[in-house]
């Protein structure tokens, strides 16, 4: 009988503290630290370095011949893809938007040249923000500078596209980007044949259509 009210009074006692563990100890559940992560540049006026991969979907040809009053057209496919090293300058105009001037050199087939031209970035959302990306779009355009003998010295470009901005490190934000570019030049023609042509009635324009995978990270 001793026994049997010893073990009664054990019961008891276990009940009674699985009941205060019940109701007078707090249960904590883990939070998720959340931080907030600062996507743009610190400096209004900042310098950029970049460059992408061009992929080259082919030119079209367009021959005018004044004299005449007729004009040529014809597709010519490129016979290898390129790319291109830029240098620029952006000012922070808006949290959202940013202008600038990029310059630098591009290698794709017969274009080879040096562009300069204006770049125009819209950021979507808050700069400060509690993920790592933003997303923007962007818009280019401005003179061509060739080297090669075959083209005229100036022609120009435009481009437009969008990508992702993302911190790879506490201070390092790089711009991924893939967009559509096109390349026009003039041509000078080629006056070896038999034909009498007065070439200063002859225009000759070439269009490069390509599509640009690439990088830009703010430096300065």
């Amino acid at each position: 009988m001793r026994k049997l009210l010893l073990l009664l009074v054990m019961v008891t006692l276990g009940v009674a503290t699985a009941d205060a563990q019940k109701y007078y100890i707090p249960k904590f559940k883990k939070t998720k630290e959340v931080r907030d992560y600062e996507m743009d540049v610190k400096r209004k006026v900042y310098l950029t370095l970049g460059g992408s991969f061009n992929m080259g979907l082919g030119f079209q040809n367009h021959i005018k011949y004044k004299d005449h009053g007729y004009d040529v057209k014809y597709d010519e496919n490129m016979q290898f893809d390129g790319a291109s090293v830029l240098l620029g300058g952006g000012f922070r105009v808006t949290e959202n938007f940013h202008a600038g001037i990029e310059t630098g050199v591009l290698i794709q087939a017969a274009i080879n040249a040096m562009p300069l031209y204006a770049s125009l970035k819209y950021y979507y959302g808050p700069s400060t923000r509690q993920n790592r990306t933003r997303f923007f779009n962007y818009l280019n355009g401005g003179p061509q500078f060739y080297f090669n003998d075959k083209s005229k010295s100036t022609g120009y470009m435009v481009g437009a596209g969008g990508g992702m901005r993302l911190l790879l490190m506490k201070s390092v934000r790089t711009d991924f980007y893939v967009g559509y570019q096109l390349n026009v030049r003039g041509v000078k023609p080629n006056m070896n044949g038999s034909e009498q042509v007065n070439p200063s009635s002859i225009k000759f324009n070439q269009y490069a259509h390509v599509i640009q995978v690439g990088l830009s990270i703010p430096i300065l």
